[in-house]
């Protein structure tokens, strides 16, 4: 009896005594290269924990806390294709080794399906896929899901991009991984956070939310998380019980879907558990739910990069705000795109370390062009390389000159044409009647002289409003950049109330 007791003893100490990680930390992974980086876990309470990098002289000592939760930094080496070893070791002797580690660049990668969108859905997918052999290029993609309160684990593993993995893989960030590897030569880790039909708010921790006076509508949908939460748990308890008898019909777990555009649902469950995983910085491809809200979208968008930087500790952490393209939407949310663009370049310009990704007049399956976007901008910005072209035309001022109007641009790179050198396209010009009529748009020097002959004494223009087949814009630098989308006075907003 003894003996079952001694031994029963040594296998609850093993048990205990059980290092656990977040799934980020695992063979094969990432980490943020010539950083100082957080690593946590879960060890026995009060125990001594020992973290140790093979590039690193000596370990980092921590102690994990009464409920056996720990966190420490570690500085890590700069990137390289060589591959790594970190070690964790309690002072019970339990240890946990994972292989395989590479010090690179990490980027989020988060929104809707504008971001989710696989390559196997994008453009010449078969030959990408095909020829898709890249150990450096890693993916970690958790689950679309939605939580109720914040959650400290996520499921999820690294995966490199080849033949077999690739396919699944977000298009717009593998492109942009695959463009930042062939610059950089240097491995490249994408956390890919995705959820279909997911608001911006959904992305936001609740506490900020709730901190903001704007946020008054948005914050009285918590009710309807809640409601979700209580749907869980009584399905919970139905599934143990059918596990238990397995008698009469298996329970059915309630559907997410629906709750997918609720405050905080996908930040709890699919950001959360990630922060503050070092990442260099992330990228938000996120707008049909929230289109036809696109005024109060600044708002939105400002406490998400707000709540981000809060998020991973990191007061500057560069957010690039994707804008969506044309292709693909109805005129009735059409309508609504200029002032969603208007609003994601508002926030940009207030917060330093942002900047939009404009990608209007590219097509919808075209994920490649999209990424080299993401990476000329990342280049540019954050990897010392500022003469790197990666910004079209952007409104400077205007000068009325009788019946003209002139409009001066600034990122005019080496001169202003158009996508098909034809005429240009997608200027409107209003008198104080403030009606607006298409105007007739000439380019002299880095200027566009406008003019109608239905308006005589022009007051205001605007480039990318009216979105109709006939007036697409097309302007653009001979660095092949479009021109941001923009307006001179701002007499109406259709979408605030």
């Amino acid at each position: 009896m003894r003996c079952i007791l001694i031994l029963f003893s040594v296998i609850l100490s093993s048990v205990m005594a059980e290092i656990s990680l977040p799934s980020m930390f695992s063979d094969g992974m990432i980490i943020q290269a010539d950083s100082s980086v957080p690593v946590w876990g879960q060890a026995p309470a009060y125990e001594k924990v020992e973290i140790k990098g093979s590039w690193m002289g000596m370990a980092a000592m921590t102690r994990a806390d009464s409920e056996g939760k720990w966190k420490t930094d570690i500085k890590t080496p700069e990137a390289s294709r060589d591959s790594l070893e970190l070690t964790i070791t309690t002072g019970a002797g339990e240890y946990k080794a994972i292989k395989n580690v590479l010090a690179g660049e990490v980027w989020l990668c988060c929104g809707d399906e504008n971001m989710q969108m696989p390559v196997s859905m994008a453009m010449n997918a078969e030959a990408e896929i095909e020829n898709a052999d890249r150990p450096e290029i890693r993916f970690f993609t958790p689950p679309e899901s939605i939580s109720v309160s914040p959650k400290e684990e996520i499921s999820g593993k690294w995966k490199a991009a080849n033949r077999m993995n690739t396919g699944s893989f977000s298009a717009a960030a593998y492109y942009f991984a695959d463009q930042l590897y062939d610059q950089l030569r240097i491995p490249v880790g994408i956390i890919s956070a995705t959820c279909a039909s997911s608001t911006a708010e959904a992305w936001i921790s609740k506490d900020t939310i709730t901190s903001s006076r704007k946020m008054l509508e948005i914050v009285r949908k918590y009710p309807k998380l809640e409601e979700y939460g209580k749907k869980k748990a009584e399905f919970s308890k139905k599934f143990k019980k059918w596990l238990e008898t397995e008698e009469g019909q298996r329970p059915s777990e309630p559907s997410y879907i629906d709750y997918t555009g609720l405050p905080s649902a996908t930040y709890n469950s699919m950001l959360s558990p990630l922060a503050p995983y070092r990442i260099k910085g992330a990228f938000f491809f996120q707008a049909d739910a929230n289109l036809a809200r696109a005024y109060q979208y600044r708002f939105v968008l400002g406490l998400l990069i707000e709540d981000w930087r809060e998020s991973w500790d990191v007061p500057q952490l560069p957010v690039y705000v994707v804008q969506p393209q044309i292709d693909g939407y109805s005129a009735e949310n059409l309508k609504f795109v200029p002032e969603f663009w208007e609003s994601q370049i508002d926030v940009t310009n207030k917060y330093q370390n942002t900047a939009p990704i404009v990608s209007y007049d590219v097509d919808k399956d075209n994920r490649q062009e999209l990424g080299r976007r993401f990476s000329v901008n990342t280049l540019a910005y954050n990897y010392d390389l500022p003469d790197t072209p990666h910004k079209g035309p952007t409104f400077v001022r205007k000068r009325i000159e009788g019946s003209e109007l002139r409009i001066f641009f600034d990122n005019v790179g080496r001169g202003l044409t158009t996508q098909t050198f034809g005429a240009v396209e997608g200027f409107e010009i209003a008198g104080i009647d403030r009606v607006y009529y298409p105007a007739n748009a000439i380019i002299e020097r880095n200027t566009i002289l406008l003019s109608s002959s239905e308006v005589d004494q022009p007051v205001a223009a605007r480039y990318g409003w009216s979105l109709t087949s006939e007036n697409l814009p097309n302007l653009e630098n001979r660095y092949d950049y479009p021109a941001q989308p923009f307006r001179t006075s701002r007499w109406k907003y259709i979408t605030r109330e």
